[in-house]
C-alpha cells in the first residue's frame, strides 16, 4: 500500500493490487473440473473450505447434481467450524496489531484445535481439498467426532473468556470506536458483503437471503450492528462465532445417515451453459462463475473473493483525521514543531548530488552489477547507461493492464521496446484486460 502522511494524520492510501486471481481462473480453466478444486484452496488459506465450496457449488449447477442429504449437513459442519477458525484468528490479529500478546496466543490455542479436528476429517491442516462434486471426499470419522465433542463442551465457555479480556480492554475499545465509519448506503454501493456489510446496519447473509444446503432448515440469527466503525465489525464476527456453534450444535442432532458421494462418473462433460455458485465465508460472499462448452474443462472460470472488492474502500476509510495510531490528537501529549518541507531546488540538489556519487563509484570500480540493485526512484534515468540486464518492465501486450493507475506510477524508466517486432511477444486473446 502506497500511503501519504501529514505528520501523523493519513492524508491518503491507494492499495495497489495484484492479478493473483487472473492466474488461478487461467489454471482452472485448462484443468478438469475434479482438479479445478484444488487450486481454489490456496486463495485464502485461512478458510480454504469456503474458496473450494463455490466452485463445487457453481459445477453442481452446471451438472444437476443433487448432493446426498448427509454430504450437505457434513459441509454445512466443517465450514462453521473453518468460520470460528477464521473469527478467532480475527480476533487475536485485531488484538496484537493494538498491543495485545495474550489474546493472539489464546486465539491460536483455539484455531489449532479445530484445525487439527479438520486434519483427522480431511488430512490437512491448511489446504483440505474435501469437498468434491456431488458430496465430499470420505465420511465423519471415531477422531474427528472424539476431537468435536472434547471442543464443544467447553467451547462456548472458551470463547466468552477470551471476548471478556477483549471487550473490556478500555485501550482497545478507545481505539476501535468511531474508526474507520463505514454507512450502510456507501457499503452497498461498493458492494460490501460478509461481517462488514451486516457492522453497517444491513442484515444481509447468503445463508438467509439465498439459502443454500440445509441452512433453511436450521435456526440461527444475522448479527447486525449501526455504527459501522472497527469496533461494531469486530463484534459482528464475535456473535457470528457463537451462531456457528449454534449450528453446529443442531447439525449434530439432525444428521441423517447415507452416502456422502453422488454417482457420477470419473470424466465429467456438463453441456452447454453458465452456473454462477456463491457461500457465504467468514469475509464476505465467495462466489464461482463457471461456463461449459460440453468438455471435460470449463471453457470460462471467474472467482469473486470479498477481499478484493473490500480492499477498494481501504483508502477511503483510512484518510481520516486520526492519527496513525488510532488515537484523537488531543489524547497525545508530546507535541513537536513539523519541519518544512524541501523545496523542489533542494531536492533536485540532493538528486543530482546521489546520482553523480553512484556514477562515479560504478565507473572507477567497474563494478556493474552495484547499478543493478536497489537504487532511489531518482536514479532511473540513469539506470539504462550502466545497467547489464535492460530488461524492460512495459512489454508488448500490456498497454491496457495498469490503465487503472496514476501516470506518474504508470510510466517507466528502462527502454522501451514497444513497436520492436524482435523484442515483442505475442498476446494471447484474453489479454489486456
Amino acid at each position: 500500500m502506497i500511503i501519504k502522511v501529514n505528520g501523523e494524520k493519513v492524508v491518503d492510501l491507494d492499495p495497489v493490487l495484484g492479478y493473483l486471481h487472473r492466474g488461478v481462473e487461467k489454471l482452472c480453466e485448462n484443468a478438469d473440473y475434479h482438479q479445478a478444486i484444488c487450486y481454489t484452496d490456496p486463495l485464502e488459506y485461512v478458510s480454504s473450505l469456503f474458496c473450494e465450496a463455490a466452485p463445487v457449488a457453481a459445477f453442481e449447477k452446471l451438472m444437476d447434481v443433487d448432493v446426498p442429504r448427509r454430504a450437505q449437513y457434513i459441509r454445512v459442519l466443517t465450514m462453521e467450524l473453518n468460520r470460528i477458525a477464521s473469527h478467532t484468528l480475527f480476533q487475536g490479529w485485531m488484538a496484537l496489531d493494538l498491543g495485545g500478546i495474550t489474546p493472539i496466543l489464546w486465539a491460536f490455542i483455539e484455531r489449532d484445535e479445530i484445525v487439527d479436528m479438520l486434519a483427522a476429517l480431511t488430512g490437512q491442516k491448511l489446504l483440505y481439498n474435501y469437498y468434491r462434486i456431488g458430496g465430499v471426499n470420505g465420511d465423519l470419522n471415531h477422531e474427528f467426532m472424539s476431537r468435536l465433542g472434547t471442543w464443544m463442551s467447553r467451547a462456548a465457555a472458551q470463547i466468552d473468556s477470551n471476548l471478556a479480556l477483549i471487550n473490556e480492554n478500555e485501550i482497545f475499545v478507545r481505539r476501535t470506536r468511531g474508526l474507520g465509519v463505514l454507512d450502510a448506503k456507501t457499503a452497498l454501493k461498493m458492494g460490501v458483503t460478509g461481517p462488514n456489510l451486516r457492522a453497517s446496519g444491513v442484515p444481509f447473509d447468503l445463508r438467509r437471503d439465498r439459502p443454500y444446503l440445509v441452512y433453511p432448515e436450521l435456526e440461527f440469527d444475522v448479527p447486525t450492528r449501526d455504527e459501522g466503525d472497527s469496533l461494531a465489525r469486530y463484534l459482528v464476527r464475535m456473535d457470528e462465532i457463537k451462531q456457528s456453534i449454534r449450528i453446529i450444535d443442531q447439525v449434530l442432532h439432525e444428521m441423517p445417515d447415507g452416502p456422502v458421494m453422488a454417482k457420477l462418473p470419473r470424466l465429467l462433460r456438463p453441456r452447454p451453459g453458465r452456473a454462477f455458485g456463491a457461500v457465504e465465508g467468514p469475509r464476505g460472499v465467495y462466489g464461482t462463475y463457471a461456463i461449459s462448452d460440453g468438455t471435460d474443462q470449463p471453457f470460462r472460470m471467474r472467482i469473486h473473493d470479498p477481499s478484493f472488492v473490500h480492499l477498494q474502500l481501504v483508502g477511503a476509510e483510512s484518510t481520516s483525521e486520526r492519527r496513525i495510531d488510532g488515537l484523537e490528537p488531543s489524547h497525545t501529549s508530546r507535541s513537536r514543531p513539523r519541519r518544512a518541507a524541501p523545496s523542489a531546488r533542494d531536492r533536485r540538489r540532493t538528486n543530482n548530488r546521489s546520482s553523480r556519487y553512484v556514477w562515479w563509484r560504478c565507473r572507477r570500480n567497474h563494478r556493474r552489477k552495484f547499478a543493478d540493485r536497489a537504487l532511489p526512484r531518482c536514479l532511473g534515468r540513469y539506470l539504462p547507461y550502466f545497467s547489464s540486464r535492460r530488461v524492460p518492465l512495459d512489454l508488448h501486450g500490456d498497454e491496457d493492464h495498469c490503465a487503472h493507475e496514476p501516470a506518474h506510477r504508470a510510466r517507466s524508466h528502462w527502454p522501451s521496446r514497444r513497436g520492436d517486432e524482435r523484442g515483442a511477444r505475442p498476446q494471447g486473446a484474453d489479454e489486456g484486460g
